[in-house]
């Protein structure tokens, strides 16, 4: 079974082609995993993407990879502008846990980036927290389309609406807490952006939560 989630951005300063931005950026060590506007990569051959373990419906769990990305040029173009996103609860069979369902888009001819981008963009990440603390977590994402840009660079991603399931014991019971999504979302150039959104535990019979990230 596969879900999809959509829609937001960001932003870096340099212009350029991609294939002239990935051999001019090198990556920040001190970069946190999870704050993906605080990584820059550079950008070398790297192997194809490792095989990621695969469930019922196709669905690879997400493992965060360091991998070169491309930086926006002077597009004219807000952060948080060219991805969606929306959360809500699924239960996939009976008497099974609910799991949190992100669906993010991203506009007509932009694309996220799988866990493994490839030679160029950053993995799509998720941050759970309540009250300032992490609460644990595992992602599972589809599997990604393959894409080509100039100069030869592949890369791994997602177009259009995709859905990503998160899944936290700890979120199912408790306060609310807050689900963070980051992303680098490009066409002409990359922008990274970032969305958060305030989530209550799922009800206790039927499964009708749902919330869009603009609200």
């Amino acid at each position: 079974m596969l879900y999809e989630c959509g829609k937001f951005s960001t932003s870096s300063g340099q212009s350029g082609t991609p294939s002239q931005a990935t051999e001019a950026l090198i990556m920040h060590p001190g970069a946190s995993t999870l704050a993906v506007g605080m990584i820059v990569l550079g950008c070398s051959g790297s192997p194809k993407p490792p095989e990621a373990p695969v469930m019922d419906a196709k669905v690879a769990t997400a493992q965060q990879v360091k991998n070169p990305t491309l930086p926006a040029a002077r597009q004219g173009t807000k952060p948080n502008q060219q991805v969606s996103m929306t959360v809500s609860w699924m239960q996939m069979e009976r008497n099974q846990a609910p799991v949190l369902v992100a669906a993010l888009e991203p506009l007509p001819e932009w694309h996220i980036y799988w866990s493994h981008p490839g030679e160029a963009g950053l993995p799509t990440r998720f941050r759970l927290t309540r009250q300032s603390e992490r609460l644990p977590h595992t992602t599972q994402m589809p599997l990604p389309k393959r894409m080509s840009s100039p100069g030869d660079i592949v890369s791994y991603g997602y177009e259009g609406k995709t859905h990503f399931f998160i899944d936290s014991d700890a979120s199912r019971s408790g306060e609310d807490f807050t689900l963070r999504a980051d992303w680098l979302a490009c066409k002409e150039v990359c922008i990274k952006g970032q969305a958060t959104i305030n989530v209550s535990a799922p009800p206790a019979q039927g499964i009708s939560f749902s919330r869009d990230a603009s609200k």
